[in-house]
């Protein structure tokens, strides 16, 4: 018997020998259709992409090969197979006598139907070896992501469900043995078949014809449809080849839109299950406006132009369940922290019960690869949401519990958490949309916190300057020179890029530094003296300094930067937003932890770093006491819970989200607090010149005792 390794090993010989007999990529590009496919599939561009096509191809009639023999073993007359090049025409007969849409042909039938049938005779010799083994939606799923580079995978958002978080999924999400299943976006069918199996725990007389799916590739129909048929002898799942998106329940379809869906279904569904595509709303841009006028239509809410795909899979599976109907959907964890994620959360609370949200840890994922935040939110659709109760769960580190754990502590009656999670049961109409649910999962939210001010209630923050093209607004100093443009009369400093912030206080030798190492150090900022629009200023005789300038700008048009959505967008469109020069400048985005930094040097930045401004009341020692509190452990914890979280732990935080931590006010602290604290922030910054990360690290602690002291909080330290 062959392992799953041997049969991928097995179909990348075959596919180098198809890549050989049809003549490589040359004659692969001139194939339209195939074209098309690798473009629709994120396979463009990767290293060897023709040769993981025919990788693919073998794969595709391998799994053909493979469900040909299920099926012909209940359906006559069709015959055993001999030859390999007579599948091909059985896969036609099996694709119009039965209307098994798994059968297809598509771009990936090109490359086996195109080779040498000698290439092909070992694929389809061991199609039996995938029928013998044990979960076989899982062999498929990991036979395709060994296929398919990480790299191409996640340009479309693809993770694969891990089996532990399927089992939970169904388990909760299945009721009886007559449920009519859905899963959207159900790529190799881990779902789907574990859906199945649940239905046949509570019927032996479940049948696959009560499964549909819905995909946008061919491929995985084909994948979905062999592992359905493999686990049951008799009858044909429903799996539709579209967009989900363009799918609609018979009868149902909505008056206030101009297009007809591409696929109906017969009636609602029970149980809908999905991990759907974690694609990036600047992935599918052409497809926006046609995705948000079917939402809106479908929700009533004005949805975000930045939701990602999943978003508009939420809500258009809650047209196609019934009332009463489960769903439970494996999803990024953002929305439930983004302005985006507002919408969506007000959705649900208006069409579901929320039974639970279920998120690992902060320092863990659900995912083997790509580090994406995921959760599992369990739905119950249902119009009386009186009394309902949301249980939300953060995992700890380790391994994942047992299904039945998990289950467990989803009930109303639950107490306190167990020691594999922390579990907290809200009211769901104490949940507000514009909040950050995550905070819910944190046995040390923020909201916990003493009485403290809003950063907002002592300090002005803004965004630095978007320029709308930092290649032109942004120089050095031998590009100054070269423009004639001198700083003071056209240039202001700047801080181009967050690297130069090696330390937490910016000083002038460190603006030097920069400009002598060639650094964009200069932002075309005074243009006043120049009006391009009225043309005041442009006379002929205007002076040299007015023509240089002139020239500069004139340079800008002619290469297109006036056209920039931004630059379009101004009165002036080389007249950059005004900032004053800001006391503290704050990190927009981090992996490794927020840091203030003291602006001592009279720099300005762009929107890659935050603007603080401080009244006139903030002596220099307020404001040092301030920042050590900026850079303690305290709010470096309390950012990560406001701020967003991206793929590979990237966080940002926003202005708006930055106005609302908590912070001591060093004005109202004892005088001698606020000078240990300001001498403790200096010490920081002489150290981070000087020192190494051992010292910095020990006076961030004594920055935490002191915080401590005034919060009494005392648990945020990583020691």
């Amino acid at each position: 018997m062959m392992d799953e390794e041997n049969i991928v090993s097995l179909l990348e010989d075959a596919g180098d020998k198809i890549y050989e007999d049809i003549g490589g990529e040359k004659a692969l590009e001139k194939e339209t259709d195939m074209v098309d496919w690798i473009d629709k599939h994120g396979l463009c561009d990767l290293s060897q992409t023709h040769k993981i096509v025919c990788h693919l191809s073998a794969f595709n009639l391998y799994l053909k090969s493979t469900l040909y023999e299920e099926y012909r073993g209940e359906q006559q007359p069709f015959p055993p197979i001999d030859r390999v090049e007579d599948y091909f025409e059985a896969f036609q007969q099996m694709d119009s006598e039965l209307s098994i849409r798994a059968f297809e042909e598509y771009a990936l039938d090109i490359p086996t139907q195109k080779a040498d049938p000698e290439s092909l005779t070992e694929v389809v010799d061991q199609t039996a070896e995938l029928s013998r083994g044990e979960g076989v939606s899982e062999t498929i799923g990991s036979i395709f992501e060994t296929l398919v580079p990480n790299e191409g995978r996640k340009r479309l958002g693809q993770f694969r469900t891990p089996d532990n978080v399927a089992d939970f999924m169904v388990k909760w999400a299945v009721d009886e043995g007559t449920d009519r299943i859905l899963d959207p976006g159900m790529g190799a069918g881990i779902l789907t078949t574990r859906a199945y199996q649940e239905k046949l725990r509570y019927s032996g007389n479940a049948s696959i014809d009560e499964v549909s799916g819905v995909d946008l590739s061919q491929l995985a129909i084909l994948m979905s449809a062999t592992a359905l048929k493999i686990l049951d002898g008799e009858g044909s799942p429903d799996l539709r080849c579209s967009d989900f998106l363009d799918t609609q329940v018979m009868g149902q379809r909505n008056s206030q839109l101009d297009t007809e869906p591409s696929e109906f279904f017969a009636e609602q569904f029970d149980t809908i299950i999905s991990n759907p595509p974690y694609s990036q709303h600047n992935n599918f841009s052409e497809q926006k406006e046609r995705m948000n006028e079917r939402a809106r239509a479908s929700s009533s809410l004005d949805i975000s132009l930045r939701s990602p795909m999943y978003v508009y899979f939420y809500i258009h599976a809650a047209e196609m369940l019934r009332e009463g109907g489960k769903m439970a959907f494996l999803t990024p964890s953002e929305f439930l922290e983004t302005e985006y994620g507002t919408y969506l959360k007000e959705f649900l609370q208006d069409r579901f019960n929320i039974r639970a949200v279920v998120m690992p840890s902060r320092d863990s994922s659900i995912f083997d690869t790509g580090r994406t935040t995921a959760c599992i939110c369990l739905l119950e659709k249902c119009e009386d949401r009186e009394g309902s109760r949301t249980t939300f769960i953060s995992v700890s580190n380790g391994s994942w519990p047992d299904v039945k754990e998990l289950l467990d502590v989803i009930t109303p009656e639950q107490q306190g958490s167990p020691d594999w999670a922390y579990v907290n049961q809200v009211d769901q109409d104490d949940l507000d949309p514009d909040e950050n649910w995550t905070n819910m999962m944190d046995p040390e939210s923020i909201d916990n916190l003493p009485e403290l001010k809003q950063f907002s209630d002592i300090a002005t923050i803004k965004r630095g300057i978007a320029t709308g093209n930092n290649d032109f607004f942004c120089l050095s100093e031998n590009e100054a020179e070269c423009y004639g443009l001198v700083e003071e009369r056209e240039l202001v400093p700047i801080i181009r890029r967050t690297h130069g912030l090696e330390y937490h206080d910016i000083i002038d030798d460190d603006w030097e530094e920069w400009k002598e190492n060639g650094e964009e150090v200069y932002l075309l900022y005074n243009v006043d003296h120049v009006d391009w629009n009225t043309g005041e200023g442009l006379e002929d005789e205007m002076d040299e300094e007015k023509k240089l300038l002139w020239e500069y700008i004139d340079r800008g048009k002619r290469e297109g930067v006036d056209q920039g959505y931004l630059t379009s967008n101004r009165g002036t469109w080389y007249k950059v937003e005004r900032r004053e020069i800001p006391d503290i400048l704050c990190d927009y985005m981090s992996q490794t932890g927020f840091s203030f930094y003291e602006n001592n040097s009279g720099v300005r930045s762009l929107n890659n770093l935050h603007n603080i401004y401080l009244d006139d009341s903030f002596t220099q020692e307020h404001r040092r006491a301030l920042l050590a509190y900026l850079n303690s452990e305290l709010v470096n914890k309390i950012i990560q819970q406001s701020g967003r979280t991206y793929s590979e732990e990237l966080r940002k935080v926003e202005p708006n989200e930055l106005k609302r931590i908590p912070v001591v006010d060093p004005r109202d602290l004892h005088e001698e607090t606020s000078k240990r604290l300001s001498m403790l922030f200096e010490d920081l910054c002489d150290a981070s010149r000087n020192e190494s990360e051992s010292k910095i690290s020990e006076i961030v602690r004594s920055i935490d005792n002191e915080i401590a002291e005034i919060t009494g909080i005392d648990n945020y330290s990583d020691d």
